[in-house]
């Protein structure tokens, strides 16, 4: 899992730093005022009392556990994704580029948990406002793989160690296909019961864990998105399928500089390694791949490469 104790240390001496430079701002997203939320005063951190809840297929005894998984564990509120999104704007990597400074000065950022589609993606709207707009299949999407890695892993540390993504990546690989690629709330539930994750979401350390990677996670996705527009890449007539993946690449690699420059990086690497080792998993089932898009391996190893000591830390690592 990493050194938590660490990276718990890092976030908590850099909060304060990071949230003045954000109030400083004047800008907003979407032409409102920045709201609070609990990542704004620093949610983004991670439990380490050792706690002892089973995770992924276990059966464990914990206090106050409700009988049934509940739909909002696996929500995450609108305040909460804008100021994920903030982070992504106030970055040192967006912030430092005068043109990607301006970029999210005209943002509009748009959250529809109604659609139940694992996706994201950026766009010029009208009056050549640039938009990201992201769904709510994804932020389900994310919750539910950091909390079965975070559920997996306290097991696996109990019982004397072992990497769990090969394990997650399968389960929900298998239900990306099954439900094709789309988390209703309905059918995250569901996920969730037959997994037992409702039990790591009611222990409070885990669920901070979780919480924390699914963070990571989105921010991962939202600096993608966020580098198309910043890139040029949403203006101009379309493009043929080798343009379209070199811009994909041009994103992935812009989303990189954003968590390396932010003191939350191993949550977003983290993020970002299991949601790629998902579509890896996939893409391994069926042998198909998005034409538009890289293979999910290529893009996974360009990350890992480009973030060693992390990846290995998590147990990831390039064959040969």
């Amino acid at each position: 899992m990493g050194n938590l104790e660490e990276i718990e240390a890092k976030v908590n001496a850099r909060m304060k730093e990071i949230n003045e430079r954000i109030g400083m701002s004047s800008q907003t997203l979407a032409g409102s005022p920045l709201p609070e939320s609990p990542v704004a005063r620093g949610a983004m951190y991670a439990g380490t009392d050792g706690s002892a809840a089973e995770g992924i297929r276990a059966a464990v005894a914990l206090s106050a556990v409700p009988s049934s998984p509940m739909p909002e564990m696996w929500e995450t509120s609108a305040n909460e994704l804008l100021q994920l999104m903030q982070y992504v704007c106030a970055s040192p990597h967006v912030t430092s580029n005068v043109k990607y400074a301006e970029t999210t000065q005209k943002l509009d950022f748009a959250v529809k948990m109604v659609d139940p589609t694992i996706n994201a993606f950026a766009r010029i709207a009208q009056n050549d406002v640039p938009t990201i707009t992201l769904l709510g299949g994804a932020v389900r999407f994310a919750n539910l793989v950091s909390a079965a890695y975070v559920g997996a892993s306290a097991v696996r540390e109990r019982k004397g160690g072992g990497n769990p993504l090969p394990e997650i990546t399968s389960a929900l690989g298998r239900w990306c296909l099954e439900k094709r690629a789309s988390f209703t709330a309905e059918g995250t539930c569901e996920f969730a019961e037959k997994y037992n994750l409702h039990l790591v979401m009611s222990d409070s350390s885990l669920a901070r864990k979780a919480r924390s990677f699914s963070a990571g996670l989105l921010i991962g996705v939202l600096a993608h998105e966020l580098g198309h527009l910043a890139l040029g890449h949403c203006h101009g007539r379309r493009v043929n399928l080798e343009i379209s993946r070199n811009q994909e690449r041009e994103a992935d690699s812009f989303a990189s500089s954003v968590i390396s420059s932010s003191p939350f990086g191993d949550y977003l690497v983290f993020g970002t390694i299991l949601w790629e080792a998902v579509w890896v998993w996939v893409e391994k089932a069926t042998g198909h791949t998005a034409s538009t898009h890289p293979l999910s391996s290529e893009r996974l190893a360009d990350f890992i490469r480009a973030n060693p000591s992390i990846a290995a830390e998590l147990g990831v690592t390039l064959e040969g």
